[in-house]
C-alpha cells in the first residue's frame, strides 16, 4: 500500500510543506464528517436524547481535562451553561460526594468514562449521579463495555475515542445534529461474562423521530 502510493519515492517530509497538507480544512471536516458515522448509542431508555435546543445549565463531568473541556465547549455553542468537574480514573469517595451534590443544581449531567469496566470508582460516580435526580448522559470515549457495569445508566453512548472530533460528533448526536449511525463494533458481555451477551456485535440505536 505504502509503495502504491509512492512513499517510497517520496520518502521525506518537507518541512515547509507541512502546513498545506496536515489540519488543513478540507482535512479537518474529513475528520468530523468520518467522526459523525461512529458514534453508538447503546441506551435512550429515558427518552432523553435528542436534546431540545434552549439554554440549560449542564454539569460535564468524569474523565480527563481535556476531554470534559471539550465537551464543555461542545455544549456551550449549542447554548448551554457548564460548569466542569473533571474527576480523573479514580475519584475518591469525597470527590464523588461533592460532584453528585453539585449535580443536583443543574439541568443535566454529561459525564465521560474511561475504561469503567474496570474502575469500581467511576461505577460510583456514575451511580452517585444518577441518583442525584438530574438527567446523566454518559459517554464511553474508549471501550464500549463500561455499560455493562452501569446498570443505572439510562442514556449511553460509545464515542470509542477521546480525539476532539469525536466529542464534537457525540455532542451533535445529543442534539440530534446527526443520527448515532455508529454500530458495536464488538460484542458486550454482561457483567459476569458467563451470562452472555448485554449487547451484540452491530447493535446501535437511532434517535426518534
Amino acid at each position: 500500500m505504502k509503495y502504491r502510493n509512492g512513499l517510497f519515492g517520496e520518502r521525506y517530509v518537507d518541512p515547509d510543506a507541512i502546513g498545506s497538507v496536515v489540519g488543513t480544512g478540507e482535512h479537518l471536516a474529513t475528520a468530523q464528517r468520518i467522526a459523525d458515522r461512529t458514534t453508538t448509542l447503546l441506551r435512550n431508555d429515558d427518552g432523553l436524547l435528542p436534546l431540545a435546543p434552549g439554554r440549560r445549565s449542564v454539569l460535564v463531568t468524569g474523565w480527563g481535562a481535556a476531554t470534559t473541556s471539550h465537551l464543555a465547549s461542545a455544549l456551550e455553542r449549542r447554548g448551554a451553561d457548564t460548569e466542569v468537574a473533571e474527576t480523573g480514573t479514580s475519584p475518591t469517595q469525597a470527590r464523588i460526594d461533592a460532584v453528585a451534590d453539585e449535580a443536583a443544581g443543574h439541568d443535566l449531567v454529561v459525564v465521560a468514562t474511561n475504561k469503567a469496566a474496570g474502575s469500581a470508582a467511576q461505577q460510583r460516580l456514575v451511580a452517585a449521579l444518577e441518583a442525584s435526580g438530574t438527567p446523566v448522559a454518559v459517554l464511553a470515549v474508549r471501550d464500549p463495555y463500561d455499560v455493562a457495569h452501569l446498570p443505572d445508566s439510562g442514556t449511553y453512548l460509545a464515542t470509542y475515542s477521546y480525539a476532539q472530533v469525536s466529542l464534537e460528533s457525540a455532542v451533535k448526536v445529543l442534539f440530534g445534529e446527526v443520527q448515532p449511525h455508529g454500530k458495536l463494533p464488538v460484542t458486550v458481555p454482561k457483567a459476569d461474562p458467563s451470562q452472555g451477551a448485554l449487547y451484540p456485535y452491530g447493535f446501535g440505536l437511532g434517535l426518534p423521530g
